[in-house]
């Protein structure tokens, strides 16, 4: 049985990690142009002590193999430890909010991630196989994995091309109110600039 090193168990965090959190990325709802600035917030140097041990069951409940990896770097990999449960508490919050606003997505990114992550660990456990027949039978289930999670990928590209296209509609719309309504607007904000009361005010 092959010894892997913390620095290994390390990577194998990530590549069963960072899948994840770039999912999310574009998963997120497209939001309105404008100033943003309010919205980006410094990460946090460290978890609070009730932050990490929601993470750390998150992992155990949901990803068993990194929850199994994450103990043996504890000690001896601390930045390493720390960093991966900030990005899995990210996770957690971020799925929470999705299965609250969109469920029909949520089952399909937790499909989609388990997807990933099997795909990985057949890889791997291909790797280490050394009978040819085993090796082939392996591989027709990996490509037969990986087939399902193109489509289901595909399928979550599509939705979100959808909502793309249903935000940039209301975009126009509310853009051709506007110019419609050119001289109300620059009146209205000209009497706010100038300190006097709108007409229209309640």
């Amino acid at each position: 049985m092959k010894t892997y090193s913390c620095s290994k168990y390390y990577i194998v965090i990530l590549l069963l990690i960072i899948p994840f959190s770039v999912l999310f990325s574009q998963q997120r709802e497209p939001r309105p142009p404008g100033n943003r600035s309010h919205e980006i917030l410094p990460k946090p140097a460290r978890l609070t002590l009730e932050q990490e041990a929601a993470a750390i069951e998150y992992i155990r409940v949901h990803k068993p193999k990194l929850y199994e990896l994450l103990q043996k770097i504890k000690l001896n990999k601390p930045q390493g430890y720390n960093e991966t449960l900030q990005m899995a508490y990210r996770q957690m919050v971020r799925m929470e909010e999705m299965q609250q606003r969109d469920p029909e997505m949520y089952e399909r990114v937790k499909l989609e991630n388990k997807l990933d992550q099997d795909a990985q660990l057949l890889a791997q456990a291909i790797q280490k196989l050394e009978e040819a027949d085993e090796i082939e039978a392996q591989k027709k289930e990996l490509k037969q994995k990986l087939n399902e999670l193109f489509d289901l990928r595909q399928e979550n590209r599509l939705d979100e091309i959808r909502k793309l296209e249903q935000r940039i509609q209301e975009l126009k719309e509310n853009n051709a109110k506007r110019l419609a309504n050119k001289e109300l607007i620059v009146q209205r904000r000209m009497n706010e600039l100038l300190g006097k009361r709108d007409e229209l005010d309640w």
